[in-house]
């Protein structure tokens, strides 16, 4: 029965090492396969230009997460469940501060 429960944790080794290079493979191969160019001219871009681009996307960001937030406070039900979450953590990270002394 040992010997049997010994072949059975090699084959899975083997299967999770085999299944986690052939991630890694394909997880690599998919960022290298394809170039990704910002812009379709050849010159580079500066740092003004990423930082206006950085700019907008975050002013986006802001602004549909002001939506979204704005959405959440007119339903109830989203807020009862956001007001949980939140008491949760802040009881979460008081427990971890108590028992860290």
């Amino acid at each position: 029965m040992k010997n049997f429960l010994q072949k059975q944790r090699q084959k899975v080794t083997r299967c999770v090492q085999a299944l986690g290079t052939a991630v890694m493979s394909l997880f690599m191969f998919g960022f290298m396969a394809v170039p990704a160019y910002a812009s379709s001219g050849s010159e580079a871009g500066t740092l003004a230009d990423t930082l206006s681009t950085f700019s907008d996307v975050f002013a986006w960001f802001l602004e549909e997460g002001g939506n979204l937030l704005s959405w959440m406070l007119d339903k109830p039900i989203i807020l009862l469940s956001l007001a949980i979450f939140f008491c949760g953590a802040v009881v979460g990270m008081l427990s971890r501060v108590y028992n860290s002394f």
